[in-house]
């Protein structure tokens, strides 16, 4: 890949909501089509991850895409190699993967990337002097109010999906 040699580990929990909604993108793309929508490249931590999302986007989206697409619209080697790992590997659901099931997942995928970008805003804030900076402070303070907020409902959005 492009963003990094290190090859994702399938057994590495922090991936696993990346991978998975991945997955649910390539083996189930009429389901995933809409959730995939409100994913933003960011919300991916791996390079590769991050790198098949952007091809999957740049081709259409799930339903256009294809397996087939996106091998092709990357370079050979690792991500290419991790996009057939992802197109047979099972996803653990219990039932039928349908609308409901992609949308808990990508929702999970954003309330992640929230948390990781709260916890940047509110580190960086601990280094602010709020006397000296108060400008930039109360600008970041609002910043975190609102991720807070936006976190929030993504919490509500996946408890009332079941996630």
């Amino acid at each position: 890949g492009r963003g990094s040699d290190v090859v994702p580990d399938p057994r590495e929990r922090r991936f696993s909501i990346e991978r998975d909604v991945l997955k649910l993108a390539l083996q189930y793309p009429g389901v995933s089509a809409t959730p995939f929508k409100d994913i933003e490249p960011d919300d991916f931590t791996h390079p590769w991850y991050r790198e098949i999302f952007e091809a999957i986007v740049d081709l259409g989206g799930p339903e256009s895409a294809g397996r087939e697409r996106v091998l092709a619209a990357l370079p050979t080697g690792g991500s290419a190699t991790t996009v057939s790992a992802l197109s047979v590997e099972g996803l653990h659901v219990t039932g039928e993967v349908d609308g409901r099931v992609a949308t808990e997942y990508a929702v999970r995928l954003r309330e992640l990337a929230a948390r990781r970008r709260i916890e940047q805003v509110k580190s960086r804030l601990q280094r602010m002097n709020p006397v000296t900076q108060a400008s930039d402070y109360n600008c970041m303070f609002g910043e975190l109010v609102a991720l807070e907020s936006h976190r929030r409902a993504l919490r509500e959005q996946a408890i009332a999906s079941d996630v």
